[in-house]
């Protein structure tokens, strides 16, 4: 930085030294410069206005102190050895140590430029502030207040006549970017900052007054760039008829026509002064050959002779004051553009000046910018119902993102941090989205949704100035508000009962029993295409522990299952819905509302054995003793050649064995090695065959004589 200053003092010091390139002589130009310095400002007490002052050769006043004092002198001839040499001592002092606070830098340089005011003889002179940063406006990171300071010093600057060129060498300067205020990105807040605080008023112009460095050499051309603008001695300007005037109307703006119609061009010849010493004019029937055109965002006014019309006040030999000059008045009415939010403080144009003609770059002198009050629209919010799964999180972003807004007839896109706009419809307001919920509190995220809630969408669009010094009635604050509901879809499953049977083994897959499993709200039923793929539900069921043993069905009675539904490893069951559906005609659960304890039944079936009885005697009993699976299971009797059924039998197979002391007289022999009976084969018979081997009775001497007892041998 030091060699480029160097390196544009010295420029400069040649342009000073006249077309003879000879200083002394008759042609010099009093070019001067001034160096000042800024960093640090009073919030921090180690770095208290480190390096912010003014320079006087190498020596420094301090912004805080003395620096005030020294308005006056700080300007160095540059057509002087002794000015030459200061400013080259005052640039070795610079030092780079603190923050950085352009906005006492600039302020400062106000105070240069006031204390040297330009007289009539310094007509000519053009006034240049060259803003050089490596850092962002701050102590350690990007400050929106002081930008917002050192811009506001700055328009200052320009009011009063002065172009002001920004010059950046941090990582990421870039004179093309337009940047933005409000980003989250201070590189993309400090290439807004560059822009704005230059004379290019926050939009990228060519030539551009923001310049940005890579290197020492682009560092170098940049300052090469500003001293080739610099007028050379001996030369000057005249404003005749091919001079332009030219306004820039700013982007959020355009001509009310659209076209060069709407631009009014008039005349008036000025008529000397009123006792108060305000100027008088006589409007003339013409524009003396002024007219206009528009190329785009351009009003151009070309034609007028400013030299064969300057205004001015002549003394006659009498002493009687002879007057003559014309004005030429140029004015057309800009309207927002629709896309435009407003705003307090709104620039109008980019920029307005008197180039000298058509291909000149540079102004000759600038115009003061008019600000004006631009109302805010009213907004309107509509927030959507949001349908989510049981324990699915929502974030901010997912709410928003079928909401919609209108800030008047504009649509904002809140998912966007930009609002889906461009930086010139939101330039001058700033926009904050809250979303709350049902109780008022702010919402960044909703976790494991359980059940469903309401929630609000708020957005309000604000100026970023009061408007206190623009014309119109300050914009004001809108806000728009609206709520929805978070809809929280559940699972509803859908059970039938099976059947087991008495004695087998307890079954423990039970997924054929679930029939159906669907996601409900009320009685919506969830759309998976729009909601996605529902989460995956974790089962496990549990049979009454009191009619199982050793894994066996140990109940002639339904045995309950309980089911337990699981999102991961959160229990869910109690926001589960269930269902019951009956498959078979012996259920008898007549449930209307199950809740899962039980989620459906075990219906217990039951084998059947029957024991017939043959050859033996018609009317004696016979006892039989019923073995399953090998170990006595029960005794039955059958009076004579008869068939007894046993019912409510376990699963198991089933022998007979006949009793010898009741039928001692008999042999017997079995019809099949016994009965198998299950869930396939649930009933069976085994036939039991006598043969009579003896006739005697009791005591085997006796034949057998029938004891019939009848009522008549019932007495007592």
């Amino acid at each position: 930085m030091k060699t480029a200053l160097t390196n544009f003092a010295s420029a400069v010091s040649q342009k000073a030294a006249g077309k003879d390139k000879q200083l002394g002589t008759e042609d010099d130009v009093d070019h001067r410069i001034a160096v000042v310095g800024f960093a640090s400002d009073g919030g921090i007490e180690e770095y208290y206005y480190t390096n912010t002052e003014l320079f006087v050769g190498a020596k420094q006043y301090r912004c805080d102190r003395n620096a005030k004092d020294q308005y006056k002198n700080a300007f160095q001839t540059m057509d002087t050895q002794i000015g030459q040499d200061n400013i080259t001592a005052s640039i070795n002092a610079l030092d780079a140590d603190g923050g950085t606070h352009p906005d006492l830098g600039i302020k400062m340089a106000n105070g240069i430029l006031n204390a040297n005011p330009v007289t009539s003889s310094d007509k000519a002179r053009n006034r240049v502030v060259i803003m050089f940063t490596d850092g962002f406006p701050g102590d350690s990171s990007f400050d929106t207040t002081v930008a917002d300071n050192a811009i506001k010093e700055a328009q200052i600057t320009k009011n009063a006549g002065t172009t002001v060129y920004s010059v950046g060498i941090f990582g990421g300067a870039d004179a093309t970017n337009a940047g933005d205020r409000d980003s989250s990105n201070e590189t993309v807040q400090a290439n807004w900052f560059m822009q704005t605080v230059s004379s290019n008023n926050g939009e990228p112009q060519s030539p551009s007054y923001y310049l940005s460095a890579s290197d020492a050499d682009s560092l170098n051309n940049i300052f090469k760039q500003i001293s080739d603008n610099i007028q050379s001695g001996g030369s000057s300007t005249t404003l005749n008829d091919t001079a332009v005037i030219r306004d820039i109307i700013s982007t959020p703006f355009k001509l009310a026509n659209e076209d060069v119609s709407s631009i009014t061009l008039e005349t008036y010849k000025y008529e000397g002064n009123d006792s108060s010493g305000a100027k008088k004019w006589t409007k003339n029937s013409g524009a003396m050959n002024a007219t206009a055109s528009v190329d785009g965002d351009k009003v151009n006014v070309t034609g007028f002779d400013y030299a064969a019309n300057y205004v001015g006040t002549d003394t006659n030999a009498d002493g009687t004051k002879a007057y003559h000059g014309d004005k030429l008045v140029i004015s057309f009415n800009v309207v927002p553009k629709d896309g435009f939010l407003g705003g307090n403080d709104v620039y109008t144009n980019t920029s307005a000046g008197v180039y000298e003609n058509a291909d000149a770059a540079t102004p000759v002198l600038t115009f003061n910018r008019p600000q004006v009050n631009v109302p805010i629209k009213d907004i309107t919010v509509t927030a959507r119902d949001k349908n989510v799964y049981l324990l699915n999180d929502l974030t901010k972003e997912q709410l928003l993102s079928d909401a919609t807004v209108q800030v008047g007839h504009v649509s904002l896109d809140l998912t966007r941090s930009d609002y889906g706009l461009e930086s010139w419809q939101t330039k001058y307001v700033n926009i904050s989205v809250a979303v709350k919920d049902e109780n008022g509190n702010a919402v960044t995220d909703l976790s494991a949704l359980k059940e469903d809630q309401t929630y609000s969408v708020t957005v309000t669009v604000s100026p970023k100035t009061d408007g206190a010094n623009a014309s119109g009635a300050p914009a004001i604050e809108k806000t728009g508000n609206d709520g929805g509901t978070i809809n929280v879809f559940k699972p509803e499953l859908t059970y039938t009962d099976s059947t087991v049977y008495y004695g087998d083994i307890a079954p423990t897959d039970f997924s054929d029993n679930l029939k159906e499993t669907i996601w409900k709200h009320e009685d919506e039923i969830a759309d998976a295409e729009a909601m996605g793929a529902a989460p995956e539900l974790s089962l496990s069921y549990t049979p009454d522990a009191a009619k199982i043993t050793d894994g066996k069905i140990d109940s002639k009675k339904d045995v309950n299952i309980d089911a337990v539904v699981k999102i991961g490893h959160t229990d869910i069951t109690t926001s589960t819905s269930f269902a019951h559906v009956k498959e078979a005609a012996e259920c008898s659960w007549n449930i209307t509302d199950p809740d899962g304890s039980p989620a459906f039944l075990l219906h217990v079936k039951t084998c059947q054995l029957t024991i017939t009885k043959k050859n033996g005697a018609s009317d004696e009993p016979y006892v039989f003793t019923v073995y399953k699976d090998g170990v006595k299971y029960s005794e039955v009797t059958i009076v004579g050649n008869r068939s007894e059924t046993i019912s409510e039998l376990p699963v198991g197979i089933y022998t007979i064995e006949e009793d010898g002391g009741w039928s001692w007289r008999y042999s017997a022999t079995y019809e099949g090695n016994g009965a198998t009976l299950t869930a396939g084969n649930d009933s069976g018979s085994i036939t039991c065959t006598n043969k009579k081997d003896s006739n005697s009775w009791l005591n085997n001497f006796s034949t057998v004589v029938k004891n019939i007892f009848g009522k008549a041998n019932n007495k007592k």
